[in-house]
């Protein structure tokens, strides 16, 4: 969805493009893990989120990837 829509490139050129890219895979990996749980849909993972900000756990900063990286790994 990132890419067909062109957000993905669009935050890449604005301020810190790269860490926001970075932020937009990590959620993009997260939204990934929740689905193989026993939860699923939007709504549930976005509680989820909530939760996870108001107990202010596992918000550290996306690792962004090196130059050698490939995006698609």
């Amino acid at each position: 969805l990132y890419k067909d829509t062109g957000f993905y490139e669009y935050v890449g050129a604005l301020r810190e493009g790269v860490q926001r890219q970075a932020n937009l895979r990590a959620l993009y990996e997260r939204a990934c893990n929740y689905e193989k749980t026993s939860f699923k849909g939007v709504f549930l993972f976005l509680r989820f989120l909530e939760q996870l900000e108001k107990n202010q756990a596992d918000l550290e900063p996306a690792r962004i990837l090196s130059d050698n990286e490939n995006e698609h790994s």
